[in-house]
């Protein structure tokens, strides 16, 4: 049975008043009194300690798992560069972690369809492909083949179409930005999106691909700009995606 693993959820969400002992000072208080403006700094205080738990909370999700911290550097940069030279007990250190990012190290010809996007940081199958038949028109519908054409070179690829690749084949530049920083600062997920990049779509990796295409992007400060922009405004409609 393949493994199940549960995408984290990059929405961020402020917790209901109600929650965690809320209640107890959720009263209406007189800002005339020195009683009532008391009460009120009391519950700004409660607010302000219940969304820094949620924060906390959100981020602690994007962490990675502690023993991902205790495999040595070195396995990592194995599993990505010699794949076939590890040896059953690494695959197991690596398996160990118990998340998509072990998985995809130690047999990444194992990984499901929804563990390949997970593992890149990716939309959802269902969602990315959405996008791309959006942005393209219905020319295309796989993500595949927007890098075909990034591949290309920057003059075969159009701007809304690189920067769908940017945002990972989500809408917006901030839709999984938790996701993108555990890609830099987990131990491993670097080298599990190197692998996996390599080996569901070009050997030569995702930077030498986008990059040249990224570069020629960024020599106009206004084309530039729009890297920072969602795809759509928010009066367009579109597929119902989770950003």
């Amino acid at each position: 049975m393949a493994e199940t693993t549960q995408e984290p959820d990059a929405n961020l969400e402020i917790p209901a008043v109600e929650d965690d002992g809320w209640s107890s000072c959720n009263s209406d208080y007189d800002e005339d009194t020195e009683e009532g403006r008391e009460g009120i700094r009391r519950r700004q205080d409660r607010l302000c300690d219940l969304i820094s738990k949620r924060i906390e909370d959100h981020y602690a999700q994007f962490k990675g798992p502690a023993v991902a911290y205790e495999i040595p550097a070195a396995l990592y940069e194995k599993a990505e560069k010699q794949q076939a030279d590890l040896a059953d007990d690494e695959r197991a250190l690596l398996l160990s972690r118990g998340d998509v990012v072990g998985k995809a190290l130690a047999s990444p010809a194992s990984l499901t369809r929804d563990e390949i996007h997970q593992a890149l940081c990716w939309a959802p199958p269902d969602h990315a492909r959405a996008l791309v038949e959006r942005v393209t028109g219905g020319e295309l519908s796989e993500p595949k083949e927007l890098f075909a054409k990034a591949r290309q070179g920057p003059a075969h690829i159009r701007d809304d179409e690189l920067r769908l690749i940017a945002y990972h084949f989500y809408e917006s530049p901030t839709s999984n930005y938790v996701q993108i920083r555990a890609l830099s600062e987990v131990p491993g997920n670097r080298q599990a999106f190197d692998l996996v990049f390599a080996q569901y779509f070009y050997p030569e990796g995702y930077t030498a691909i986008v990059n040249p295409c990224l570069e020629e992007m960024s020599k106009d400060e206004a084309t530039l700009m729009r890297l920072f922009e969602p795809l759509f405004s928010s009066e367009s409609t579109g597929p119902n995606l989770r950003c």
